[in-house]
Formats: C-alpha cells, structure tokens, sequence
C-alpha cells in the first residue's frame, strides 16, 4: 500500500488556508453601455484587463469610470483599496493591486483579505501571482477559461498565525 504524503513545506508558525476563509471574494460586473446614465459623467472607477496594461499592477486610477447610478441600480460592487484583482476569464492569473476604491467588470474577482493584520493585501497580491499560474489547470473551458468563484475559495495561501 502506497503511503500518500500529507506534510508539506509549511514554516513554522503558519499554516494554510482556503482563500475563501480568509478572503471576502467579490464579482465583478459590467452595466449596460446602452444606459447612458451609467456611463456619462462617471466618477467611480471602474477596472479592466486594459488598466494593468497601460497602468501597470498598482492601480491608482482606471481609463474608464461609471456613475453612482449604475453602482446603485447594478449588481457592480464598490471594492475597497488594497483590493487584490484577479482575472478568472480570458486572461485568466492576471491581477493587480488596488489603491483606490473601484468597481472591475465581470472578469474580476476582487479578493478582499478579511484580516489585513494576518494577510497582508501586498502578500496576498504576491500571493495570487504564484498560484494565477496555476488557475488554469483547475479552470473549465467553453470557449475561453472560466474558473468559478466555488473554485477559487478553495485555492491555498499561507497565513502567519
């Protein structure tokens, strides 16, 4: 009988947990561009793929913003700063840091550590970056990647305790 092993490389003092006990995760959505009173005027940043390309990871401002209307009258969530993004659709691992409140579209989950003391959002920002390498094995595909959010609260990170 083959012995299975269960211990792994943790240091002392921490220990692993699901992403999904430590993080609030939060999805992203987009309001109809048809509705222009969601759109004109906006103030409210509102987060893409396109901002980690032209701003970079740490994003202090977004190309495009949608209004309070839309983030009243939508399902669009208000993430706060120091939010983790996490693209788990086409460009599936991507993700970025936010230093200001925003809301993302539907290819983000927002990851919202539910302790900064114990999981700091720039550990947990490195953190997503190791195992958004790994996301697309456990992804499930129709045309493009998906990994549902069931799937990515159970993902591993190392807390100190």
């Amino acid at each position: 009988m083959k012995e299975v092993a269960t211990q792994k490389n943790i240091p002392k003092g921490w220990q692993e947990k699901k992403l999904g006990d430590v993080c609030d995760i939060v999805n992203g959505s987009t309001p109809k561009r048809s509705v222009s009173e969601y759109w004109e005027n906006g103030n409210i940043p509102w987060f893409t793929v396109d901002d980690i390309r032209s701003n970079g990871r740490i994003i202090s401002k977004t190309n495009q913003s949608i209004t309070d209307k839309a983030l009243k009258g939508t399902s669009v969530k208000l993430l706060p700063e120091d939010s983790v993004l996490l693209c788990c659709t086409a460009s599936l691992g991507e993700v970025a840091l936010t230093k200001i409140p925003l809301t993302t579209n539907q290819q983000f989950n927002g990851l919202v550590s539910k302790d900064k003391k114990n999981l700091f959002p720039y550990y947990l920002f490195y953190s997503a970056q190791k195992f958004g390498e790994n996301l697309k094995s456990k992804s499930g595909k129709t045309t493009i990647n998906f990994l549902s959010v069931g799937s990515l609260s159970k993902e591993k990170v190392l807390i100190n305790r």
